[in-house]
């Protein structure tokens, strides 16, 4: 940081006239630096926070099923059983009640001839959502269920998707993955309560999970 009080000199004196290419030469040269010093400090913060925001239980989790995902090209039902079931005993068959009980989410409710989500509180939320400060690590996942087949469930992901994308979220954060999941009853029970059906929104499957993960 020895650099800022010559760059503020630097930066005085190309203000008062007199800028020369040497001066100016001078001038790129430690704001280059500066900024780079500032990228390493971010970088540095970003990982910090990633690791506490992500344990290293449920980062296995992750990597496990990216990996099952990478071997099919793809990521379903499928793959996130397999993952799972890899995994210790303790931990296993848990992942969707893992991913609820430590990442910040919302819910939106979609059904198949839906070409938009019908409640303005959804949107505004998962707007929200979007626009809260990102870590490097950052992404965004998206699960539907695919009761009604994997084509159903990435179209109806595919409308929250393109809010998410409208809100500048990059799309090469945005990951799909069609799920069979099931909430039993007792956890349903211990469900916050806007993340249930409202008015208008009938069925729990056709929940659209958004959730920012840090992993």
């Amino acid at each position: 940081m020895r650099s800022l009080p010559v760059l503020l000199f630097l930066s005085v004196a190309a203000s008062c006239g007199g800028m020369t290419p040497e001066v100016q030469s001078a001038l790129d040269e430690q704001a280059a630096r500066f900024q780079a010093k500032l990228d390493q400090l971010e970088g540095q913060f970003s990982d910090s926070l990633a690791r506490l925001a992500c344990t290293s239980d449920i980062r296995q989790m992750f990597e496990q099923v990216r990996s099952e995902c990478s071997v099919a090209g793809f990521c379903g039902t499928t793959q996130i059983k397999a993952a799972d079931s890899q995994l210790d005993p303790e931990r296993r068959y848990q992942f969707f009640r893992t991913i609820r009980s430590n990442f910040t989410h919302e819910v939106v409710y979609v059904s198949s001839n839906q070409s938009t989500i019908t409640l303005e509180l959804r949107r505004e939320r998962l707007h929200k959502l979007a626009k809260q400060s990102r870590l490097r690590s950052t992404r965004f996942l998206i699960i539907s269920s695919d009761h009604a087949g994997t084509l159903d469930a990435r179209l109806r992901a595919k409308v929250v998707s393109d809010l998410l994308i409208a809100a500048q979220v990059p799309e090469n954060l945005i990951d799909i993955w069609p799920y069979g999941f099931k909430i039993p009853k007792p956890e349903l029970a211990m469900m916050r309560p806007i993340d249930k059906p409202q008015f208008g929104e009938q069925d729990l499957l056709l929940g659209i999970w958004v959730f920012r993960v840090d992993c």
